[in-house]
């Protein structure tokens, strides 16, 4: 069969949105679990997101209201483990890496003490997790915060 040189074309346009689709959503990463957000002073708002596969340990934090270079961005973030508690971690070149948030065991009632650190701002504030605001997250608001991480790789 031999094909017309608009069809052709039509083919070769198509194929080049199909792959170019293709690449951006292979771009954009996909959540494991439910995300939790954190309330701080003065309308502070962290959005944890954990992404999948959970074995990696990668979060995406989403800072609301912290001020600095990361306000209103999704930051890449790795989360290590302690005896004490977990700290996300942001590596920020070579051998340079930022703690952004720590969270610290209060002993046995299960409580835990949140403090953060928006990049560029140099003070680490307590946060406390609101199930409520948790709650009222919604699939869309998710994506769009993973497709902001996206497009600032």
């Amino acid at each position: 069969m031999i094909m017309s040189a608009r069809s052709w074309l039509l083919t070769v346009v198509a194929s080049f949105f199909v792959f170019s689709t293709g690449l951006a959503l292979a771009g954009t990463r996909k959540a494991s679990g439910a995300p939790r957000i954190f309330l701080g002073p003065e309308g502070r708002r962290l959005t944890v997101i954990a992404l999948a596969p959970p074995e990696e340990a990668r979060f995406l934090i989403h800072f609301e209201g912290c001020g600095g270079p990361w306000e209103a961005k999704s930051i890449l973030h790795e989360r290590v483990r302690h005896a004490s508690g977990d700290e996300y971690i942001v590596s920020l070149g070579k051998k340079k890496r930022f703690t952004s948030l720590r969270s610290k065991s209060t002993g046995w009632s299960g409580w835990t003490e949140v403090t953060a650190e928006a990049y560029g701002t140099g003070e680490a504030l307590p946060y406390a997790y609101s199930e409520k605001e948790s709650k009222k997250l919604d699939a869309a608001r998710v994506t769009k915060l993973l497709a902001l991480e996206a497009s600032s790789r």
